[in-house]
């Protein structure tokens, strides 16, 4: 038998995909190719144990297409004796970018790129901003908090941006100089009127020691800092943060939170103690962030329906934000073996044009990727997940927004790459609402109407998938404005054009939200499963201090019809006898919401009554009436709480 030509080969293929529909000409998704990309990774430069090329190497045999580098910007801690904390101080150092050469860096990875032509490196710089000292090194109880608080910038690839990233104990710069010059000055007034008195002989045995004293406070309190803030006077909220946000974007680059719900904050370094609790609610008090860690190697309850991320896709669907937040994949890789990270265990799998640096960044900073975790050499693929107007036929995918004149229609197909039969809980989300909840086999596919949405306001959808704790999947939100014509925008978030001044926030005040009105059940093999109408959010207010008001009136939610079938809440466990060191907070009045997020705004977990006690895990920095949202432990879950309506023990 004669063998088929290459045409014919080519023309079975395409059948074959057309047949199995994994691939169709009226798919959204058919325009693009999908790159796997692995983020977060480590090398030599900081806490890794190979170089680019051994990583480069590693990844192109793993069939990885794109790897963004994420070394640490500088892994130092300082700690001085006041008044001379800059001059008498312990360094506790370990390698990174700017202890080696940030320009060495950038070239480095540049020209592995070069001989790699499968696999695309990028640049990326992990920075910890900020950290502040508690307890006292007499006392052998020092603590430094927040040290792993950290965001990770992609994109900043001149050598000199990174050497003046704004953040402790780093080089000299002279972008603060200002701030700090008055006491510059002072001191340098009181060193000269020391001076002369020396040269006149007045009081030798006091104007020569006082020379001496403030010339070590000249030196000690030099204007040319690499912070505006230090780590001697305590938490500075969210500002170090956002002032490296600003800084990064303002030169193009996108800016990722990543650890946001670490639970493994606290741990040593030498003498030294470091604390990071987890801290969701930066997600809400930061702007201008390109994104955050939605997937890892735990799964990040942010991501899950109605929770942190969903409030801050509400905020700009609402107009209350200017960019949405996109969530990417990533798991910190530093060195292969049996403990750690596995090398491309969590990923971000990109849709663009054609392989190459440009669209892969296009394709990051719109939006147009989704986030898995795979238990091996195989992941979900997502083949399709758009929005389409049934009445024009024109369609939006992730990171788009389409302007509809009719009921949007969902279209969504899953496979597992290995070919394998899987079982799958797919989650349709609408504004923080499950919408469409399915148990189905793998591969899958959707063509769904949503008849039951609110035309009168702008909506997203997002995807959640699941198989199994190590295996599922993210996706990214799309869009949808209802109006009179029908068309597709691009939803970017765009850099600004020039740096912005030091953002000084106060904390959220989060308004509540309207109950939702709960429809009737759609028709489906899923009886069970409502379609509910997304809350109607309340604008948030912009960022200042609240005037005080009474606390908010706890309100019981109107009974739901009788043919649904609400989930019952969980029992509020009682807890245990007091520990050692432990707190407790007991409720002052009945019905007590205890909430998924810091704010009004996030869904019910459970209520709680008058003279209930609760484990405290801590405080938040989000106010609401100059309290704090507080984390509390309700049964084997965290919640939380308004201190207004509880009292610490």
């Amino acid at each position: 038998m004669r063998s088929l030509s290459g045409l014919h080969l080519l023309l079975a293929a395409v059948v074959f995909l057309l047949v199995t529909g994994i691939f169709s000409p009226h798919s959204a998704f058919a325009k693009y190719i999908q790159l796997d990309g692995v983020a977060d990774v480590k090398t030599r430069y900081s806490s890794g144990c190979a170089t680019v090329q051994e990583m480069a190497t590693l990844a192109e045999q793993s069939k990885v297409d794109a790897v963004f580098f994420n070394d640490r910007a500088r892994d130092s801690l300082q700690y001085g004796i006041f008044p001379f904390e800059r001059l008498i101080k312990k360094t506790n150092e370990k390698a990174s970018i700017l202890s080696t050469s940030a320009p060495v860096y950038i070239s480095d990875i540049k020209d592995k790129n070069k001989q790699f032509r499968e696999t695309l490196l990028f640049p990326g710089v992990d920075v910890s901003p900020f950290y502040y000292w508690s307890g006292s090194v007499f006392k052998k109880n020092l603590v430094a908090h927040n040290w792993d608080k950290r965001l990770s910038i992609i994109g900043l690839e001149n050598g000199a941006d990174i050497e003046q990233l704004p953040i402790l104990d780093s080089n000299f710069s002279k972008k603060y100089a200002t701030k700090f010059q008055n006491s510059f000055i002072g001191f340098c007034l009181l060193l000269i009127i020391a001076l002369g008195m020396t040269a006149k002989g007045y009081y030798p045995k006091v104007a020569i020691p006082l020379a001496i004293f403030f010339l070590l406070l000249v030196f000690n309190n030099h204007p040319f800092r690499s912070s505006a803030f230090d780590q001697y006077h305590g938490d500075k909220g969210i500002k170090p943060y956002q002032e490296l946000i600003n800084y990064a974007t303002a030169r193009g680059a996108m800016v990722f939170w990543n650890d946001v719900e670490s639970l493994s904050g606290k741990r040593e370094w030498g003498t030294v103690k470091l604390e990071t609790l987890p801290h969701s609610e930066s997600l809400v008090l930061s702007r201008g962030y390109t994104g955050f860690q939605a997937v890892a190697d735990e799964p990040v309850s942010i991501a899950d329906p109605g929770n942190v991320w969903d409030h801050v896709l509400t905020q700009y669907v609402s107009g209350e934000r200017d960019h949405p937040v996109w969530g990417y994949g990533a798991n910190a890789f530093e060195c292969g073996g049996e403990t750690g990270p596995v090398f491309g265990a969590a990923r971000t799998i990109f849709l663009v044009r054609e392989k190459s640096h440009e669209t892969v960044m296009n394709a990051m900073r719109k939006g147009r990727m989704y986030a898995v975790r795979q238990p091996g050499l195989n992941r979900l693929s997502l083949d399709e997940f758009s929005v389409k107007d049934s009445m024009t036929q024109k369609s939006a995918i992730m990171g788009e927004k389409l302007v509809s004149t009719d009921f949007p229609e969902i279209s969504v197909k899953l496979h597992s790459t290995d070919g394998a039969e899987k079982r799958a809980k797919i989650f349709l989300i609408r504004n923080g609402k499950v919408v469409k909840r399915e148990s189905v086999s793998l591969p899958y596919d959707l063509q769904w109407v949503d008849n039951q949405v609110d035309m009168s306001e702008p909506v997203y959808y997002r995807l959640n998938v699941k198989v199994s704790d190590v295996d599922y999947l993210v996706s990214n939100p799309v869009f949808v404005d209802f109006g009179k014509e029908s068309s597709v925008v691009a939803s970017v978030a765009t850099p600004p054009e020039k740096e912005p001044a030091l953002a000084d926030p106060e904390k959220p005040t989060i308004a509540p939200p309207q109950e939702p009105r709960i429809q009737q059940p759609e028709t489906s093999e899923n009886p069970q499963v409502a379609k509910l109408e997304p809350p109607k959010m309340q604008a948030i207010p912009e960022i200042s201090v609240p005037a005080p008001a009474t606390p908010p009136a706890v309100v019981t939610p109107p009974a739901p019809p009788a043919q649904i079938e609400e989930p019952r809440p969980p029992e509020v466990q009682p807890p245990p006898e007091p520990k050692a060191g432990e707190q407790y907070v007991r409720v002052l009045i009945d019905g007590v919401s205890l909430k998924k997020g810091p704010g009004a705004v996030f869904p019910e977990m459970t209520k709680v009554n008058k003279g209930d006690r609760l484990v405290l895990v801590r405080r938040t920095t989000v106010l609401f009436n100059g309290k704090a949202w507080l984390v509390v432990q309700s049964g084997d879950q965290k919640a939380y709480v308004w201190e207004g309506l509880v009292k610490v023990e």
